[in-house]
């Protein structure tokens, strides 16, 4: 199986193997975990870590992969999910950001509230049918 090498995605991944019953994550494991963290294997996953794109292009060289769904569906594959994110899991929203001191600029503010607007969140959940989720 194939997992992302990147900090973010690797930790999702893990984390989602292991809320899955796939592997055990070690107790008072730091904010981000990796393969050092894994306190039980009982499938014998053979875990192996990739550049980010480069875990969909290996689908066919191994039996599955960890990745999001938007990048499963982008690369032209339709995505069949043994395990999904919640909206529970907003660790990993993307989020508006600027630098300190601008939060309160007019043009900071008409953007963060076009992007709430639930206008938007229906359009997410219309178009991306579940493989994002809007947390706001």
């Amino acid at each position: 199986m194939t997992i992302a090498n990147d900090v973010i995605n690797n930790d999702r991944g893990l984390r989602l193997l292991a809320a899955n019953g796939l592997i055990k994550l070690k107790d008072n494991i730091g904010e981000f975990v990796t393969q050092r963290d894994i306190a039980a294997n009982p499938k014998s996953l053979k875990i192996k870590e990739l550049e980010g794109v480069q875990v969909v292009r290996a689908i066919n060289d191994v039996d599955f992969i960890v990745s999001s769904a938007q990048t499963v569906a982008l690369a032209g594959i339709e995505p069949n999910s043994m395990g999904a994110e919640t909206v529970k899991d907003k660790k990993y929203a993307l989020a508006l950001v600027t630098l300190q001191g601008r939060e309160n600029e007019q043009k900071i503010q008409k953007l963060n509230n076009l992007l709430i607007n639930p206008q938007v969140r229906d359009f997410i959940n219309q178009e991306y049918k579940g493989r994002l989720i809007p947390v706001f």
